[in-house]
């Protein structure tokens, strides 16, 4: 009972013997061994597989290349024979077009550098070779010498070097939008007859002063580069009608750009601009200029210089408050972007909703306004300087070759109303010079205004225009009459008239004749007012008068006269007493 509560007993074993020990020894070897040359067997056959795979798959990789290979060829070679096939211009020059586009694949064919040697009597003048995945332009500029037309546009070009294209003498039309360009080479004003130049969507951030050279260029889109700054030579591109540079960091356009004279089309949208040159009017040729997305805050009044304008956008320009004062010359606007301007004032947002002729309506009657109130103020200035210059007519009596009998007369009766008339010419060299010695003296008392900063052409144009309540206020008269004489002949030497006419009169010869007090609409509103009560009243007693004299006439009416005058002898007896 206590041995099974033990539980098992256990049973020593004995030692196994080295015979036994070297068996398993040996065993374990031979399976080691077994086990080894299987995988090595395994290892092989999988190896044998593996060659045999990349055989076949060399063997497909070459074929599939030599497939693509000639594929790529025949692309070649069709387009070499569909350039040799193109018909030749009228001008028997037998010019070919050659175009292999959107096909990425990384290199040039020699067939293109051998064309004009395969195809013997035709000229290579036109190769476009867009989305090619080209890194260079690699032999063009050695083996196509007459290209006159190259679009290498949408490849990954990203440097020219100085000869890669300067050698295409010939070249008229060179496209590189859409590559990685960061410089353009210097060399490039060597292309002397080029005419457009597309190197939009670059990396560029400069270009060189070279492609101001150009002369002949007539369209230059840089859109989408990093360009800080356009060349300030840009004026000597003369034939210049087309300059697109959108998407660029510019800050200010160089001066000169102001002798593009046939400049047609400018798109600056999307820069930096704070302010357009002030004699961009002097582009009288421009149709569209687009400026939107920028900082400008004030257009220059040149802008409203430019009669050809057709199309103004100034969208999204949010510092901008208000148009020039002459917008209104504009009048082939027909297409104007404003939105997106939220400080702008003149014109009101609601008329900038209603497009351009509401604008150009809107500014004309703006400066209608603001014309007739500047055109007031020079009449007005221009009437107190010659009330100034009667009541100070000491100063003038001094000088005996110009009297001022003969250079001003006042209260001139013309047409009814009381007129001053004076000589044009004598405003600038007698009147004003002698009154701004009595504006700057402190000795002398002055009534009226102490300045004149009119510009001439304006008063002028005041003189002939400005109309008040009563009508013009100046007119020409051709045979004025002066009390005195100061006429001269061809030699600038005195010569009188000599012609004594009825009243006084000594000289007769054009002058200007200003009325002397504007008439108001309020004025001449009462004006009429009386004149239409006077004539009332006019008509009135005149209608009395008839109505008396026909009643008068009439048997009553004597019999009446008849009674008044018994009645009145009666009265007058009574009032003498009885007869003595």
């Amino acid at each position: 009972v206590i041995a099974a509560a033990a539980g098992p007993q256990q049973i020593p074993l004995s030692p196994p013997s080295t015979e036994s020990r070297r068996r398993a020894s040996e065993d374990a070897q031979k399976h080691a061994m077994e086990r080894t040359r299987r995988r090595q067997e395994r290892l092989a056959i999988v190896q044998q597989s593996r060659e045999e795979w990349e055989r076949e798959e060399a063997k497909a990789q070459a074929k599939a290349e030599e497939i693509e290979r000639r594929r790529q060829d025949t692309i070649w070679k069709e387009a070499c024979e569909r350039g040799a096939a193109s018909p030749s211009p009228a001008d028997g020059s037998a010019a070919s077009s050659l175009r292999v586009a959107w096909q990425k694949f990384g290199y040039i064919s020699t067939r293109i550098y051998s064309f004009e040697q395969d195809f013997t009597g035709r000229r290579l003048t036109k190769l476009c070779l867009e989305d090619n995945n080209l890194q260079s332009i690699c032999d063009i500029a050695v083996y196509c010498a007459n290209l006159i037309h190259l679009s290498l546009a949408s490849n990954a070009i990203r440097t020219l070097e100085d000869g890669d294209i300067s050698r295409l003498s010939k070249l008229e039309h060179l496209n590189l939008l859409h590559n990685q360009l960061q410089v353009l080479p210097e060399d490039i004003g060597k292309l002397t007859h080029l005419r457009e130049l597309d190197i939009a969507g670059n990396c560029l951030t400069r270009l060189p002063d070279s492609i101001c050279e150009l002369q002949h260029l007539r369209r230059l889109n840089v859109e989408c580069n990093g360009l800080v700054e356009l060349p300030e030579g840009i004026g000597d591109m003369v034939a210049c009608q087309e300059l697109n540079a959108n998407s660029n960091a510019l800050s200010e356009l160089p001066r000169s750009i102001i002798r593009l004279d046939p400049l047609q089309k400018l798109s600056i949208n999307d820069n930096n601009l704070q302010r357009l040159p002030n004699a961009i009017g002097n582009l009288r040729n421009m149709q569209i200029l687009h400026a939107s997305k920028n900082n400008i805050s004030e257009l220059p009044s040149s802008i409203c210089r430019l009669e050809s304008l057709q199309s103004l956008w100034l969208d999204y320009n949010t510092h901008m408050a208000a148009l020039p004062a002459d917008f209104h010359l504009l009048q082939k606007l027909r297409d104007l972007k404003m939105d997106g301007n939220p400080n702008m004032v003149l014109p009101p947002i609601e008329k900038l909703a209603d497009g351009a002729k509401s604008v150009l309506r809107w500014s004309e009657c703006r400066y209608a306004s603001n014309q007739s109130a500047m055109q007031l103020s020079i009449i007005m200035s221009v009437q107190d300087i010659l009330r100034q210059v009667g009541r100070n007519r000491l100063l003038f009596e001094d000088d005996a070759h110009q009297p001022l009998a003969s250079l001003l007369e006042e209260n001139v009766d013309y047409k009814g109303r009381l007129y001053c008339q004076f000589l044009p010419e004598a405003l600038w060299t007698v009147f004003l010079p002698k009154l701004e010695r009595t504006w700057c003296s402190k000795d002398q008392q002055v009534v009226g205004i102490r300045s004149f900063a009119f510009d001439r052409t304006d008063i002028e144009k005041a003189l002939m225009e400005f109309r008040d309540a009563g009508g013009k206020v100046a007119h020409r008269h051709a045979k004025a009459k002066f009390r005195r004489c100061s006429c001269r002949n061809n030699s600038a030497e005195k010569k009188p008239c000599g012609r004594m006419t009825a009243g006084g009169w000594m000289c007769q010869r054009p002058a200007f004749l200003l009325r002397m007090n504007i008439i108001r609409e309020r004025e001449m509103a009462k004006k009429k007012r009386e004149n239409i009560e006077q004539t009332r009243v006019d008509a009135a007693i005149g209608s009395a008068e008839r109505a008396a004299k026909r009643y008068l006439s009439s048997d009553e009416g004597k019999r009446h006269i008849q009674r008044q005058a018994e009645e009145r002898v009666v009265a007058e007896g009574v009032a003498a007493g009885p007869a003595p």
